[in-house]
Formats: structure tokens, sequence, C-alpha cells
């Protein structure tokens, strides 16, 4: 049996995977739970204006791929506008921010502001205070 503190990430991340999801179960949601530490690195199954500019991904080697912010802000704008015009649920995010993602606080507060959800961002040095 695994434990929370077992779990860790894999991979990238995909907002408009857990979105089209959402979309496709059987109870249409009132609240969503989204804990993420910041923006989307993957696109969704529906694909994204983003799936098909190579100039979003760089890849200097097989081993360190990357995504640069500006399409990780694109990727997550995206998904959400594509989302927004079907649900009706209440947004909240916990951010357990990284460094260096700057556009994360402010595009998921605008997100969860515009459906009335909550926003939350634990203190810089947790979990050791």
């Amino acid at each position: 049996e695994r434990t929370l503190r077992d779990l860790g990430p894999e991979g990238g991340t995909s907002l408009g995977r857990m979105l089209e999801y959402v979309e496709n179960i059987d109870v249409l949601p009132t609240d969503i739970y989204v804990i993420t530490d910041g923006l989307p690195t993957i696109s969704g199954d529906k694909g994204s204006p983003l799936a098909n500019l190579k100039n979003c991904f760089r890849v200097p080697s097989r081993k360190n791929s990357y995504i640069s912010g500006a399409c990780r802000e694109d990727l997550m704008v995206s998904a959400v506008q594509r989302f927004q015009k079907k649900s009706i649920a209440r947004i909240n995010v916990i951010l357990l921010a990284l460094e260096g993602d700057p556009k994360a606080a402010p595009l998921y507060w605008k997100w969860t502001s515009f459906t009335k959800g909550i926003l939350f961002t634990p203190k810089d040095d947790w979990p050791s205070a």
C-alpha cells in the first residue's frame, strides 16, 4: 500500500488531460480541487494550439527536454478556456509553487477568482515550518 509520502512526481503534467477527464465523467462536479506545483508542461488529449508548435519545445538532448515558460502559460490558458466553455464548477487550487514559475500564482488566482473558488499557497518554508 502506497501512502502520500511515497508518491512523487514523474514526467510532465497536463492540466488539459485532467479537465478533459472531468468533462467526460457522468457526474458533474460542483467543486474541483487542483493540487499542483505550477503550470502544465503537456497539452491535453484533445490537443491545443500548442500541440503543433515546435518552437515551444526545446530539446537539447533526448534526456533533457523542456518547454518554455511562455508555452506553459499558453497550455494553461488554452486548457482553462476550453473547460470553462462547458463547466460551472467552482475551482479551488492548492499551489505548492516551485521556484522559477512566477506566472503560476497569478494565473491560478485569476481562474479560481473567475469561478468563485479559492487559491491556497503555503508559506515559502513549507513543509519545514
